[in-house]
């Protein structure tokens, strides 16, 4: 079997962005590996297909493999192609599902993933710039299915997955401005999902958001099941889930694209807001 270069990736994400006008990919699997790593061990990048999907606009993944997937032009002239897959790999049975908030988590997933032997597993590898925080020496094994709390709170809970906890981070600062101590949970992983934090945030909070990069049907669903079932839903719980947008956005900078999808700190902060029954408060802030 071939190895895939980076080289190859990037031909085959440049034709990609010409089908669909979108920038940024998931990869799913080994080859992720390829977006940091220059000479990755061979047994990694032996593969005869990309598992991808656009990060804003998964549905298009099924075009991408119809133009660019196996038996088309693209894979008799290159020998490798893509295959459509999808983010919600949560609802497949067993499987380990991970999404680093920091450059930091991201090291210490990528040492658990590799430390997981006995099951399936998949962790968001994100693209740009990280928020900054001092990169382990080592990469440490998390305890699967176990969050984090970030900062303690009592009246607002913010739980995060992925690459959303910066904005998370500036809203938490800025409902305090409004009297609003709030508590953020960073949940790590989507699958198992940390029940006991959920409960914790659900019995101690009056409003819980679920804040993540994925459409309707991801971590914030498999929250919401869970606070069903467990009758946390039965108290007066406000809780809220902010996903993608279920349309088009337009190519843009990332930062205006999560501003158009609804899940920067400003919309966070509205969301709290509406959802205490403070709606001027919440318009003021989107404008």
């Amino acid at each position: 079997m071939a190895e895939v270069t980076r080289e190859d990736l990037a031909l085959l994400l440049t034709e990609a962005r010409r089908l669909t006008s979108h920038r940024q990919y998931v990869i799913i699997g080994s080859l992720s590996i390829l977006g940091s790593v220059t000479r990755p061990p061979a047994r990694m990048v032996a593969s005869q297909d990309v598992d991808l999907y656009p990060l804003l606009d998964p549905g298009r993944a099924s075009e991408i493999a119809a133009h660019l997937g196996q038996s088309t032009p693209f894979d008799r002239d290159h020998g490798f192609y893509a295959d459509a897959v999808s983010p919600y790999l949560a609802t497949l049975p067993g499987f380990v599902v991970m999404a680093a908030g920091d450059e930091a988590e991201l090291v210490h997933m990528v040492a658990t993933a590799r430390a997981i032997d006995d099951r399936p597993s998949a962790l968001r590898y994100p693209r740009g710039e990280g928020m900054g925080v001092p990169l382990p020496k080592q990469g440490e094994i998390l305890p699967i299915g176990k969050g984090r709390v970030i900062r303690e709170g009592t009246s607002v809970a913010l739980l995060n997955f992925g690459t959303r906890l910066s904005e998370c981070m500036k809203a938490a600062d800025k409902l305090s401005a409004y009297g609003l101590s709030t508590t953020l949970a960073d949940a790590r992983f989507a699958k198992p999902l940390d029940t006991d934090l959920v409960r914790r945030l659900a019995h101690e909070h009056e409003v819980l958001l679920t804040i993540e990069e994925g459409a309707i049907g991801g971590f914030g669903a498999h929250v919401l099941h869970f606070c069903a079932i467990d009758g946390l839903l039965d108290r007066g719980l406000k809780i809220r889930p902010l996903v993608l947008p279920d349309r088009f956005l337009d190519q843009d900078t990332p930062e205006r694209m999560y501003e158009a999808a609804g899940l920067d700190a400003k919309a966070i902060v509205a969301t709290v807001l509406a959802a205490l029954g403070r709606e001027r408060d919440a318009q003021a802030v989107t404008g």
